[in-house]
């Protein structure tokens, strides 16, 4: 239901199943993990087993190009009214290296551009043949960062995460580029999203809490307030959407999983 979708690109390297990798082992059973298998070589998660299951690779520009233009077809598929900005992480992957971390954002920014360019170009029949030419862009996040700040005193104590200032720098950019308000409406607007992004990093950070005794009632009455908070925020913002995450925390209210330590 969301008017327009905005995706952050992170890194170009994946982990893909090594071909030594065992199909069966004594310390893992891998039919029990579906992206764990020859049919998907890329994986989104190690589960935990030994880096000697994984090799490491940087992707292809065209790779990683034809896998945005997947998603943005997918993604139209799901909601044809949406419109898609993609945008390039400035946090820096350092223990990629500084040489690799560099290559990897090239490779981002040069694939995003190539999809977008692609798919602007391309005729409506092509890409969406009852909502015509798609509209997808992309928002320089990156290059704020890297071009317009270039300073260590953008970024936290760890030269790697912007601070809070470089954060709402680039976002008040966001607000210009990509919403028709007026100077004064701008800023009340970026005071009113500061507001509800405190609010869903809050939920955010609540459900990833693992905790030490799942079964207790301080627990359960933990989760009953971050469905309370998820749905307040659903009642007040309609275009926000927490039916995946309200389905996770009634599983772990009924002990059916997510849970684990």
């Amino acid at each position: 239901t969301c008017r327009r979708s905005f995706i952050t690109l992170g890194s170009a390297y994946v982990f893909d199943i090594s071909d030594d990798t065992p199909l069966s082992s004594s310390a893992v059973d891998f039919s029990d993990v579906p992206s764990l298998s020859r049919d998907r070589t890329t994986v989104a998660n190690c589960h935990k087993l030994p880096s000697s299951y994984f090799e490491r690779r940087l992707q292809s520009i065209d790779e990683i190009t034809q896998h945005i233009i997947q998603c943005i077809t997918s993604l139209k598929s799901l909601n044809p009214d949406t419109s898609i900005t993609f945008t390039v992480s400035p946090i820096r992957h350092w223990k990629d290296g500084p040489i690799e971390n560099t290559l990897s954002k090239s490779h981002l920014i040069a694939a995003v551009h190539n999809a977008v360019n692609s798919v602007q170009s391309a005729s409506p029949s092509s890409m969406d043949e009852e909502k015509g030419k798609i509209e997808v862009d992309y928002f320089p996040s990156y290059e704020i960062i890297m071009d317009e700040l270039r300073d260590y005193r953008f970024y936290e104590e760890d030269m790697l995460h912007p601070t809070k200032v470089a954060c709402d720098y680039v976002f008040h950019r966001l607000l210009e580029s990509h919403f028709d308000l007026e100077e004064e409406e701008t800023d009340k607007k970026r005071q009113h999203f500061r507001g509800i992004r405190k609010k869903v990093d809050n939920i955010n950070k609540a459900l990833k809490h693992k905790p030490f005794r799942p079964d207790s009632d301080e627990y359960r009455a933990f989760l009953k307030k971050q469905l309370e908070e998820m749905e307040k925020l659903e009642m007040m913002h309609q275009w926000i959407d927490y039916r995946l995450e309200k389905e996770e925390v009634l599983k772990r209210l009924s002990g059916e999983g997510g849970n684990e330590k």
